[in-house]
């Protein structure tokens, strides 16, 4: 019993050893057959030894495949109204940490810029009630601010309804909360005020004006709720109340009631009212470098039937640099629309 189970172990000794040479000439055989003319070729040129110049070699680790990041619609079945931002390889294949962005915040965001806007990247996915399938609210938190979008008003930036932030939009739709809000203040010049957040931005934009021969004064800025009633009241007296809203605005609904806005004229020269502004250099100026200092001209021309105002070339509104220069890069001039708010041609 012993002699068959010695021949066994040396039975598949025999086998071990013919199996591994058979597995060395297989491997030499892929090798050779493998190694073509092509493949022969490549490899003595990359040495210089051969062909007609050397190649260097190909750096394939991850640095070789970084695209700018796109969006792209995401198949979850289980987010349906959701947009991935993916990058990775040109292959397009996305990566599995993509961060998301909601499709229904997709279009409001490329709107402000996407990623190289003033928001950034998404920072976490939509929140949306009741649940993402019937949802009726969705919130969606990004480096820059947050976008809020409902079923009825579809996307906008939540900031515009904070009464104490830079971009808070009040108009003849919507009314600060509280009415008679007050913001801090300090005295910028003449005697005219705005809310501390922007004083220094003010005070930076009127030296550069004066620095380009262009010297403004602030004509009107921080109004009370008491000092926007009586303004109200004396252009409803002289022009009616239907004009006076097309000129200024009711108390609780008046931008200079947030300490954000400031009326422009030149400090000298022919022009000192605001009817004649628009054809000055000041107005042609603060059209083409007011964004630089984090201010947009809030009235523009032929947007009555959005903002519910007449174009007011001298009427600047303080919105932040990061957002002013995103609205310049778009081509936005409009806040409401910017912003995704409805307009607001009319008191309710």
């Amino acid at each position: 019993m012993t002699a068959p189970a010695a021949a066994r172990v040396g039975g598949v000794r025999i086998v071990a050893r013919l199996g591994l040479a058979l597995v060395v000439v297989v491997v030499v055989w892929v090798v050779a057959v493998g190694a073509g003319p092509d493949d022969r070729d490549a490899g003595t040129s990359a040495s210089g030894r051969g062909g007609d110049a050397a190649v260097a070699p190909v750096d394939e680790g991850p640095a070789a495949h970084a695209p700018a990041p796109t969006v792209a619609p995401s198949a979850s079945t289980s987010a349906p109204g959701a947009a991935r931002a993916t990058d990775g390889p040109p292959s397009g294949a996305p990566s599995s940490d993509a961060v998301v962005v909601d499709l229904r915040m997709l279009d409001r965001w490329s709107a402000m810029g996407g990623d190289d806007g003033f928001l950034g990247a998404p920072e976490a996915t939509a929140a949306c009630t009741p649940s993402d399938v019937d949802a009726t609210r969705c919130v969606q938190r990004f480096a820059g601010g947050t976008l809020v979008w409902t079923v009825d008003d579809g996307a906008h930036l939540a900031a515009a309804d904070d009464a104490s932030g830079p971009l808070v939009v009040v108009n003849k739709a919507r009314p600060l909360h509280p009415r008679d809000y007050a913001p801090r203040v300090v005295e910028v010049s003449g005697g005219q005020s705005l809310s501390t957040a922007v004083a220094p931005a003010a005070k930076t934009l009127l030296a550069a004006a004066r620095k380009a021969d262009l010297p403004m004064t602030v004509r009107s800025g921080y109004r009370s709720y008491a000092d926007q009633k009586d303004a109200y009241r004396k252009w409803s007296a002289t022009l009616g109340d239907d004009e006076a809203d097309r000129e200024s605005a009711r108390p609780g609904f008046s931008e200079h009631q947030t300490g954000l806005a400031l009326d422009l004229l030149p400090a000298d020269g022919p022009c000192d009212a605001f009817g004649c502004f628009a054809g000055t250099p000041e107005a042609r100026w603060l059209a083409q470098n007011a964004y630089r200092y984090g201010f947009v001209v809030r009235y523009p021309k032929g947007a009555e039937a959005t903002t519910g105002y007449v174009y007011e070339p001298w009427h600047l509104r303080y919105v932040g640099r990061d957002v002013a220069v995103t609205m310049r890069a778009q081509h936005a001039t409009v806040l409401e629309t910017f912003l995704g708010l409805p307009a607001a041609p009319d008191y309710p």
